[in-house]
This record gives structure tokens, C-alpha cells and sequence, in this order.
């Protein structure tokens, strides 16, 4: 997704994790929109810091609350495994 879906969102998160040791350099990211439909959209990004490219995903779509709660399941696992947050 863009930046700018990104800066529309209702609710986003960024994050990154780095282990120089492990040779870990990505990040994360998480976001809610609505579609031209009205219905919600959680969406996810990540990759590698610093290199072009990444992938993002459609990840759960329907009711405000059903993709927030998906969005906070995310980001408790990314935060399980790691990752901290920034402030974008």
C-alpha cells in the first residue's frame, strides 16, 4: 500500500526490529482504512530496512471492531517476537 492509505488510516502502527548479530534488519507495519465501500480494511507491510521493496497484505476486512481486534492481535505478536515500536 501507499504512504498515503497509510497517512488516511483511522489507526496505524510501525515498528522495527534489529539484531546486528542475527543480521535482522526489518520492519512492520499496520493500518486501518475504510474501502469506497464503507467496509473496513486492516492492512500489513514489512520488509528489510533500507533495501527497495516490500510486501504488504490484505489481512482482514468487515466490521470496525473485527479489524481493529485483528490489527491488536498483530501487533502483540510482533511485539512478542521482538519488534518495538516507532512513532512515525
Amino acid at each position: 500500500m501507499s504512504t498515503r492509505d497509510e497517512e488516511t488510516a483511522v489507526f496505524s502502527w510501525y515498528a522495527q526490529r534489529i539484531d546486528g548479530r542475527r543480521n535482522m534488519y526489518r520492519w512492520y507495519s499496520v493500518w486501518l482504512t475504510q474501502n469506497l465501500f464503507g467496509e473496513w480494511e486492516c492492512w500489513t507491510a514489512w520488509g528489510r530496512l533500507n533495501r527497495l521493496g516490500q510486501r504488504s497484505m490484505l489481512r482482514a476486512h468487515g466490521s470496525h471492531h473485527h479489524v481493529h481486534a485483528v490489527a491488536h492481535t498483530l501487533q502483540q505478536q510482533k511485539l512478542r517476537r521482538g519488534y518495538c515500536s516507532i512513532s512515525r
